[in-house]
């Protein structure tokens, strides 16, 4: 198998467009541009009973999110980098299949679930926190080459990328066979 290149390309005409800092802004744009602090009650409320409820009834909700980040792990561990890109393109279905099922309860759902599962906060948190302190210790040993630094954050958070593209593959197809039922009953 050849190695993988990745290709950048650029647009043949530049826009610019300018970025407004947050004090640049009225107090009726800011209205319209950002949540409230109601409105920050409101999903963190939403999302602590979406927690309670699936800690409550969802034991195989748990286990499935459980045995979907170990298959992540287990992905980053032993595939060669180059296979590693080519499942972030494009995740085969049966390693999402279990995540679908997830999706499908509902979309409020999605970035619960470190606190929905144990494993996955004992998991992700302490990785988390690793891998910032890496990359400021190299930082402050002199390695500022941001290509250096992206490598090793790439490396260290390889587990991670492979775990959300299945979940956003598992999203994509989940919602795409809901558009196509909604379809067919529509057409019939």
């Amino acid at each position: 198998m050849g190695s993988y290149q990745r290709q950048v390309h650029f647009a043949p005409t530049v826009q610019v467009n300018r970025v407004l800092a947050r004090d640049d802004y009225t107090a009726a744009e800011k209205g319209r541009y950002w949540c409230t602090t109601a409105e920050f009650r409101s999903f963190r409320a939403n999302a602590q009973k979406i927690v309670l409820a699936t800690k409550k009834n969802g034991l195989s909700f748990i286990q499935l999110l459980d045995k979907s980040y170990e298959l992540a792990q287990e992905l980053s561990l032993n595939l060669k980098p180059h296979q590693v890109d080519m499942l972030l393109r494009d995740p085969q279905h049966r390693l999402t299949a279990q995540l679908e099922a997830w999706s499908r309860v509902g979309p409020g759902r999605r970035g619960l679930e470190k606190f929905v599962s144990p494993y996955h906060r004992q998991q992700r948190s302490p990785l988390a926190r690793g891998t910032k302190v890496m990359v400021c210790e190299m930082t402050r040993m002199g390695i500022k080459n941001p290509v250096e630094i992206a490598e090793v954050y790439a490396e260290q958070t390889r587990t991670s990328r492979v775990y959300s593209r299945l979940l956003g593959a598992a999203d994509y197809r989940e919602a795409y066979e809901t558009d196509q039922v909604q379809q067919e009953e529509i057409d019939a």
